[in-house]
């Protein structure tokens, strides 16, 4: 801008010069016209003369020059202020909350094939968990504990640990700890260790968290929790594994007998609407000091009379495929092996094979309808015979959610069954009501 400005200056200096010399010009042709009444002045004189008349003027433009500039910058000045510094703001952070405490209840009325008319309290189940985010955090820690009251905890006692002696009434209801573990993890990896939920079988312990009242033949002959360590490797977001060392299953923290087991789980969710997922058990399982271990081990040998079989190996695998047909029809299949070998003997004693077949459909916003159909096979040894049994079930089923906490489920099921050529058959059904918090 100043650049701008000196050059106009300049430019109004020569102009003004210029008239100057052309006024001086005109003056000495009139002195030559004049009758010698002076001399005529020389050309340096005449240059001089312009200087003189032009200085004035260059020195006026100049100020004038110097003004502008000077107020131009005093404008920009007052326009644009200096910069100063941002007060500095403190704010206070509140620690994130990371516990969570949640919890329900659910009772169930049931009448029919296999169970007398009754009204049981399942469970009033309580969960108090700090889950790790290692998204966030990178590095994390938390832990968990599932604790429940009620005739479901049945399937949480193991072998008689520090829980396995909190029933002083014997009358069915009594408080039990299913879960409780530490875990920690770091990137993809994380590590529980402690007693927790096994990657076995489809239908979840907690009995809110199914579509039947009822369960599967193939759930009562399932573990329910190891003791150990369980290691989880997230690959990708769509691809995880599982790996654990446990303590056998459904076995406690002492673990008496000193029982070991291995166990393994894959899942891939193949689409956003197709998953499959692969879990297996191995154990080495001791007999104890009468040798009858069969009451603590899948149940393998409720119908045949529970024989003592000693030392043992254990397998147990389940293959699950979950298709979400549309937004509100799933389909899910479930598949499910075992065998039982004794140290004695080169192949199994036991084999047991199950499917079953899993229906759902979201008719509205807070009402769901299910239907399973199931088929179940146990086979075993005893005495140098074979013995076979075949279990069918059909159920079908619906829950409600009129609100966020309340769950009413009816469900309707029909068993047909051939246990070593002796066939029974019946319908059963009920409605459970829980209550969510």
């Amino acid at each position: 801008m100043k650049r701008s400005i000196y050059g106009i200056s300049a430019f109004i200096a020569g102009v003004l010069a210029s008239c100057s010399l052309s006024g001086v010009s005109r003056a000495n042709d009139i002195l030559l016209d004049a009758e010698g009444e002076s001399a005529v002045p020389t050309v340096e004189s005449v240059m001089e003369s312009a200087k003189v008349e032009t200085a004035p003027a260059a020195e006026s433009i100049q100020a004038e020059t110097t003004a502008v500039s000077t107020t131009t910058a005093q404008a920009a000045t007052e326009t644009v202020p200096a910069e100063t510094a941002a007060p500095v703001m403190v704010y206070q952070v509140k620690p994130e909350r990371r516990f969570e405490f949640s919890g329900n209840a659910f009772a169930t009325w049931w009448d029919g094939f296999g169970a007398g008319n009754s009204l049981n309290l399942d469970q009033i189940w309580l969960t108090g968990e700090r889950a790790i985010d290692t998204e966030t955090y990178g590095f994390d820690w938390g832990y968990r504990v599932d604790a429940l009251f009620g005739t479901n905890d049945a399937r949480c006692f193991n072998d008689g640990g520090f829980d396995g002696n909190w029933n002083p009434s014997n009358d069915g209801y009594v408080p039990s700890i299913y879960q409780i573990y530490a875990e920690v993890g770091v990137g993809n990896f994380s590590l529980k260790v402690g007693k927790f939920g096994t990657l076995i079988g489809y239908e979840s312990v907690d009995v809110s968290d199914r579509l039947f009242n009822s369960t599967s033949y193939m759930y009562d002959h399932e573990p329910s929790t190891h003791c150990g360590g369980l290691l989880t490797y997230d690959m990708t977001e769509k691809l995880s594994f599982n790996f654990g060392i446990t303590t056998g299953s459904d076995t406690s923290f002492e673990n008496e007998d000193g029982d070991i087991g291995f166990l393994f789980g894959v899942g891939y969710q193949l689409t956003d609407s197709f998953y499959v997922g692969y879990a297996a058990h191995w154990a080495s399982i001791h007999g104890g000091e009468d040798g009858d271990r069969s009451n603590n081990s899948y149940d393998y040998y409720d119908v045949f009379g529970g024989e003592p079989v000693g030392d043992h190996d254990e397998y147990l695998h389940t293959v699950t495929i979950s298709w979400d047909i549309t937004d509100r029809f799933n389909y899910s299949f479930v598949t499910n092996y075992g065998s039982m070998t004794p140290e004695y003997a080169d192949s199994s004693v036991y084999d047991q094979f199950g499917i079953a077949n899993y229906f759902s459909y979201e008719l509205t916003e807070k009402l769901t309808l299910a239907l399973r159909y199931e088929w179940f096979n146990q086979s075993a040894e005893i005495e140098g015979e074979t013995a076979d049994a075949n279990y069918h079930d059909l159920s079908l089923g619906a829950v409600y959610r009129p609100t966020e906490n309340i769950m009413i489920r009816p469900e309707i099921r029909y068993d047909w069954i051939n246990e070593m050529g002796e066939e029974d058959e019946g319908f059963a059904g009920g409605i459970g009501v829980g209550f969510f918090f």
